[in-house]
């Protein structure tokens, strides 16, 4: 008699998840695939220079080449990495990444859950929960990269073979991601593991310059130049989205005004600091690649996709949850794939009601965008010293 309940529950799932995701396949095949990294991929392979040449073009002749919102500012390995896609036209690539995409959301919740242990009842559940998030949806249409860097980090941690440990350097591509493991792996003293992690970001540092003809001296710190240009350029960049001591800019101290750079710097090195303590942690990998994830969501600005990272806090929470802790962070788990965008828009429009001054609409806006980072800061804490 179970049986048969479980199959059912499998095909109402299966059904939900079909019926929730074609109006996701439609927009994808109207709009889609805008951040897939095809068209710098594409110029590598045709001997040019991407970083180079954004570098220098402004304008129309970079929109010739590069499409979309394809802002190439990704470690060279990425480019390399994309070759097959560049064999075929955009159309063709973008559904062909479309499919890759679709088995990362089965693939990574699937992977996390086996390793935990934890019911296939369960698993089904937290399966369907993170496929059906608002954070899911978005990576699918817009055809981000963080599926493929999670699934590289997930491999790792669940089995730490000494090709994953290769494999894993693969999310060092999304630098403002992959550093976390970076000084993990340096603080842990594993040494080994971090020496075979850098062999994906050379090999593909490497190649790209040889394919661009493009000196290796030049093309190493391209890729953070361009980040840098792009995002001062751009009006809804990376650098005006929130983290942890954005409340701290434009502050005078003592005379000396701090910047977003400033505080941007200051924040990250708060985090390598957490890292350090996060690299402590002992025979709990589940529990360390939840917090470390946490990490770049606190201390760095990020766009709404990134905050699929929650995923593996998701697994360790409902595996553990007879912790009172556990409830807490499966619930900003919840909140996170699914509630924090919708939350920080009718807020909004709730107060519009209300004849209060443009200024303190923007302070109140401020502090309600930046619940999330307090929220994921709350629940960071929470794992570093309350995690048994």
């Amino acid at each position: 008699m179970f049986k048969h309940k479980y199959q059912i529950l499998i095909f109402f799932l299966i059904s939900s998840v079909i019926s929730i995701y074609i109006p996701v396949f439609k927009e994808y095949i109207i709009k889609g695939g805008a951040d897939f990294q095809w068209s710098p991929s594409k110029l590598l392979f045709e001997g040019t220079n991407h970083y180079e040449f954004m570098l220098i073009e402004t304008g129309e002749k970079i929109r010739e080449k590069i499409i979309l919102s394809q802002m190439g500012e990704y470690l060279h390995g990425l480019y390399v990495l994309f070759y097959p896609f560049t064999i075929f036209d955009w159309e063709f690539a973008k559904y062909i990444w479309l499919i890759l995409n679709i088995y990362f959301l089965v693939a990574i919740p699937t992977m996390l859950c086996n390793h935990s242990g934890i019911s296939n009842f369960l698993k089904l559940i937290i399966i369907f929960t993170f496929i059906i998030s608002t954070v899911s949806k978005i990576n699918i249409i817009m055809g981000q990269q963080t599926l493929l860097i999670l699934f590289f980090i997930t491999l790792n941690y669940i089995k730490s073979s000494k090709t994953n440990q290769i494999l894993v350097g693969i999310s060092y591509f999304k630098y403002t991601l992959g550093y976390v493991l970076f000084f993990d792996f340096l603080f842990s003293k594993k040494f080994n593991i971090l020496f075979k992690s850098l062999i994906p970001s050379v090999i593909g540092w490497l190649l790209y310059s040889w394919i661009s003809k493009s000196s290796p001296f030049l093309t190493l710190f391209q890729p953070f130049q361009l980040a840098i240009e792009n995002h001062s350029n751009y009006e809804s960049g990376l650098l005006n989205r929130l983290y942890f001591l954005s409340p701290i800019e434009n502050i005078n101290v003592l005379g000396f005004k701090i910047t977003s750079v400033v505080s941007l710097i200051a924040s990250i090195l708060i985090s390598i600091v957490c890292v350090y303590k996060v690299s402590k942690i002992k025979n709990n990998d589940l529990l360390k690649v939840s917090t470390l994830l946490l990490l770049p969501l606190i201390f760095l600005p990020n766009y709404g996709h990134n905050y699929i990272l929650v995923l593996p806090l998701l697994v360790y929470s409902v595996k553990n949850f007879k912790l009172k802790s556990a409830k807490f962070s499966i619930l900003a788990s919840v909140y996170m794939l699914f509630f924090y965008r919708g939350f920080e828009i009718y807020s909004i429009k709730f107060l519009n009601f209300f004849e209060l001054s443009s200024l303190n609409i923007s302070i109140i806006n401020f502090f309600i965008v930046y619940f999330k980072i307090v929220l994921l800061t709350g629940v960071f804490l929470i794992n570093i010293y309350r995690r048994y």
